[in-house]
């Protein structure tokens, strides 16, 4: 797992790192973004590098765990964000928004995690919305979505919870 690096002048094109007035012009270049090659040689982004979370020692792609939870038939969108637990360990959270009439809860989303992801990958905590936070040009704010995670897994897990 690594960054992908190139030699180019197109590299640079779209560089966040690069001032417009030199894009074009360098023969590096560097994506903000994880890759893994196969067996084949073949590369596959894992998603950006900032948003990549280590979980129990070990690099976690959103977007695998997000793939997962998407595979649900009540899921109509996933976002994983990861956040400090109590312990000062990264723990991936979920931020679903489930189709119309769809009545899956947070057990029921973690549990089919587990049938498809190892146990270090899966949830700890699912936050059911119905609108993500977003920046003008529609992108989602996931710093937002980290802060709103940090305290939801300070707080007991619904099964931790004593009936009332």
């Amino acid at each position: 797992m690594s960054e992908l690096e190139g030699r180019g002048a197109a590299w640079t094109l779209f560089s966040p790192t690069t001032p417009p007035q030199e894009r074009g012009t360098s023969d590096e270049g560097r994506r903000w973004d994880t890759y893994i090659a196969d067996a084949d040689g073949y590369y596959a982004c894992l998603g950006r590098t900032g948003d990549m979370l280590k979980a129990s020692g070990i690099w976690v792609s959103p977007a695998e765990v997000e793939s997962r939870l998407l595979a649900h038939a009540d899921a109509a969108q996933a976002v994983v964000v990861a956040a400090n637990d109590t312990d000062g360990l990264e723990k991936p959270v979920a931020f679903v928004q489930l189709n119309p009439g769809a009545a899956a809860d947070e057990e029921t989303l973690i549990g089919f995690c587990k049938d498809g992801l190892p146990s270090f990958k899966r949830p700890r905590r699912v936050v059911f919305v119905t609108e993500y936070p977003t920046t003008a040009t529609g992108k989602i704010r996931r710093v937002e979505l980290r802060a709103q995670a940090a305290m939801v897994l300070r707080e007991p897990a619904p099964a931790d919870k004593a009936p009332p």
